[in-house]
Formats: C-alpha cells, structure tokens, sequence
C-alpha cells in the first residue's frame, strides 16, 4: 500500500473566502436592523457610510501599490459593518471615514492583505480612535429618545443600578450599536463581589474581541 504525505489541511471544503465573507454580511444584517431599530436612520447612515468607505479605500489602496482589485470578496465589507458595529450611534461620520482606512489600509492592507493582517482591522481601527478622539468614542446615547447617558460598563464601575439580563441580551442599552456581549458581562454574577474594573478587565475585554473578530 502507498502512502501519501501532504500537508494540513487534509479536509477542505467547498466554500471559499468570498462566500463565507458575503455569508458574515447576511447574519450582521439582524445586528444592523436591531441597531437601526434602537438608534434611528444614524445608525444605518454610520453603517452605510463606514463600509462604502472601507471598501472604496481598499480598491484605491490596491490600485496603488499594483495589486488585483479584491473587494468582491466581501472583506472590506464586513471590515467596514463590523467597525460601525463598535461605534458610537452619534460619531461625526469624518471620524469613522477616517477608521474606515485605517482598518483596511493600515491594519489590512499593510501587512499583505486578508490572511496576513496580524490584529483585528476593525478593533485595531477602533482603538486608533479611541486614543485619537475619546471623548467623541465615550459619548453615549440611549436607545430610542437618543438621549445622552452612561453605559451600563460605567453603571457598574460606580456601583449603580444596571440594566437587567433581558435588557442587555435584546441590545436595549446605551452603547455601540451592537456591543451587547460586552454589556451583558458587566453584570456576570462576578461584578457582585468584585470590583467593576477587575471585571471588565477580565471578561469584557475578551468578549469584545471574540465577538468582533
């Protein structure tokens, strides 16, 4: 009998990178309704304007350094919908322009590419913001009168009343547009006899990544 050797992966399957990239946009469209729903036309306009502008900067970053055109595949797409996902509803639509290209061209594009990027593009491109304009990426709004109040992270840091379990789950909140993950495990059963700082160290910031990545 004759054996092969051949490296991993010895079992592939049909779907390609594009078709599981345009699959990611068909599930965010629930997460993009709800926060539509929650936050009003801002959200979806955020939402427009972050990936048009994702996937423009792509084509023009490719066009430049001479390489294919590769937007059909979908990944500045999702890299464009993920990064307003992690948004405030009310950021001016010029700061998240400006992560918009930062996630693709200087987180993805950089290092080689979809595949070969070694940070998150829409992570990285939110914490680019944050340290730039962190006043406008804490500015919170509440769900449906868009009035501005804390975020139940900062709730439970000053050991104030948090919003319960159903609320949180259902996006109900002030936040991101879709940062229920990160809401629900600031009232983890933990956050009782720890300190909110020990417990968002510990369990949001995992989940934000898990979940965005």
């Amino acid at each position: 009998m004759n054996l092969e050797t051949s490296v991993s992966p010895h079992i592939r399957a049909r779907q390609d990178a594009q078709s599981i990239m345009w699959w990611v946009v068909i599930a965010l469209l629930f997460p993009m309704a709800a926060a539509t729903y929650f936050f009003g036309y801002r959200a979806l306009l955020l939402i427009l304007f972050t990936t048009i502008v994702a996937v423009l900067a792509e084509a023009a970053f490719q066009r430049v350094i001479g390489k294919p055109v590769t937007i059909k595949d979908g990944s500045a797409a999702v890299t464009g919908i993920l990064l307003a996902m992690v948004l405030p509803p009310t950021l001016p639509l010029w700061m998240a322009g400006i992560g918009a290209i930062v996630a693709v061209v200087l987180v993805k594009g950089l290092f080689g590419g979809l595949g070969f990027n070694i940070f998150n593009p829409a992570l990285a491109a939110r914490a680019v913001l944050l340290a730039s304009w962190p006043v406008a990426m804490t500015t919170w709004t509440r769900p449906l009168d868009a009035v501005t109040t804390a975020s139940p992270l900062f709730l439970a840091k000053m050991h104030q009343a948090v919003p319960d379990y159903l609320t949180l789950f259902m996006g109900n909140r002030a936040g991101s547009l879709f940062a229920a993950p990160s809401r629900v495990s600031t009232t983890w059963p933990g956050a009782r006899s720890t300190p909110a700082s020990r417990v968002a160290a510990s369990t949001v910031r995992p989940l934000v990544c898990t979940g965005a990545s």
